[in-house]
């Protein structure tokens, strides 16, 4: 089982945005849920039965009940993404604003005086506490400001000391939306690094292959899928014949540039989503090939050796003297169970094998 941050590195972005803010979302919509039943019932106390028989059933219908329903789908049913439900929320924010600015003036053609922290509160809940894509809310922010400055320019109350207040208000969302941004930033920035991390432990740092941990584990999980689908599965075994005279006789880098070159061969013929290329050792590669069939791997593995053959040496020596590989690999039967220690030792047997009988040659059989 990959670890924690490993399965965090091979999900996207959006899932790990969410994981990080999903408690920041629940209580956000929790609490936002209270106060606006609170908002219902002071309108109850605090406003004529006219008044109050308009606001009470706009605040239950496009935010209380939607708020219930976001809070029932947040903590009990979390989504995978931070763009799931995202229109939901911003369709809340919306309303949040809308309904503010349409209560604002019923209170005001009422001659009562209505306090303006109610809109503080939706922006910090927009811009900030649900953690919103920066753009859509700032979008849906614009929109609600502006619609709280149209109601006050209808009903003649564009004064200065408002002027000030929307500014003030709309400084407050501003450093609200900019507050969310670094936030995301620093998250980002943070699962790029656990992204590095991952590849830096799967990876071999030379050849840029897999390494023998991955092999490992992919060993693994393509005989769990062998034997749910009954798919054949093919490990491959290749090893550089003589390379530690290649070293001796040409040098470290010439033999790292044999290296680079052959696992740049063995990943030219990884090209599904269930075939990988290993470096499982100094001079040793495997790959594992999901449903391929036997003659189609003998086809493979013997081009493989051919083109390791045209690799040139790439140092001063002009000698006429190119690496080869002896490879031994192993093709599964469909409806067979097989362990990886098994097929592991079915491949590992046929290179041994195939060494013996004097290097440079492919040796197939069937586990």
């Amino acid at each position: 089982m990959l670890p924690d941050w490993a399965s965090t590195a091979k999900a996207p972005f959006s899932h790990y945005l969410m994981k990080q803010s999903i408690k920041l979302r629940q209580w956000s919509l929790l609490i936002a849920l209270i106060l606006y039943g609170l908002f219902a019932v002071l309108d109850c106390l605090k406003f004529p039965v006219q008044m109050a028989s308009i606001t009470i059933p706009v605040r239950l219908l496009f935010i209380v009940l939607p708020l219930a329903a976001l809070n029932y789908i947040f903590w009990f049913r979390v989504p995978n993404s931070i763009s799931d439900f995202k229109n939901s929320l911003l369709l809340v924010y919306f309303f949040g604003g809308c309904i503010h600015s349409l209560i604002y003036a019923l209170a005001i053609s009422h001659n009562l005086v209505f306090s303006q922290l109610g809109l503080v509160l939706i922006l910090m809940f927009g811009c900030l506490l649900t953690a919103l894509p920066i753009k859509p809310a700032g979008g849906v922010t614009v929109v609600i400001l502006a619609i709280f400055s149209a109601t006050n320019l209808f009903l003649d109350r564009m004064s200065l000391d408002m002027v000030i207040a929307i500014l003030i208000i709309a400084s407050v969302a501003v450093l609200l939306l900019l507050i969310n941004h670094a936030c995301q930033r620093v998250l980002r920035e943070n699962f790029q690094l656990i992204k590095q991390l991952y590849r830096d432990t799967i990876r071999d740092s030379l050849t840029q292959l897999y390494n023998k941990r991955f092999f490992d584990t992919q060993l693994d999980n393509l005989l769990l899928l062998m034997g749910r689908e009954h798919i054949p599965v093919s490990l491959v075994l290749v090893d550089v014949d003589h390379f530690k005279r290649i070293n001796d006789k040409h040098g470290h880098r010439v033999g790292d540039h044999v290296l680079g070159c052959i696992a740049t061969i063995l990943q030219s013929y990884c090209r599904r989503p269930n075939d990988y290329a290993f470096r499982i050792g100094g001079d040793e590669f495997a790959i594992l090939f999901y449903g391929i069939s036997k003659e189609k791997l003998i086809s493979v593995c013997e081009e493989m050796r051919s083109k390791v053959m045209e690799i040139s040496l790439d140092d001063d020596s002009n000698t006429a003297e190119s690496p080869q590989v002896s490879i031994g690999a192993c093709v599964t039967e469909k409806t067979s169970h097989y362990t990886s220690a098994e097929l592991f030792e079915a491949a590992d047997n046929a290179l041994y094998k195939a060494k013996a009988q004097g290097r440079n040659i492919c040796l197939i059989e069937s586990a």
